[in-house]
């Protein structure tokens, strides 16, 4: 457990790329592979709670910042391509 919260907070202090990405107007197919980049060392999170607290993240900060909103199958993409 204290291994997933480690990551969840280094997750955290990641996600402000997500905002940036989104301030700079990324095409949607560069914010999914900088997501993906983002997430890479997070695949052991893949099925436990913690993956749909990043999707929320995930989620809050596109909306945000908001010129592109991900579907739930994108997310899914996103986890599937780490």
């Amino acid at each position: 457990m204290k291994k997933y919260l480690a990551r969840w907070r280094s997750w955290r202090s990641r996600s402000g790329s997500i905002s940036e990405a989104c301030q700079k107007r990324y095409e949607r197919e560069d914010l999914i592979f900088l997501i993906q980049l983002l997430i890479k060392d997070f695949s052991a999170i893949r099925g436990t709670p913690f993956r749909l607290a990043i999707d929320n993240v995930i989620t809050s900060e596109s909306a945000k910042y908001g010129h592109i909103n991900l579907s739930a199958a994108e997310l899914e993409e996103v986890w599937k391509e780490v």
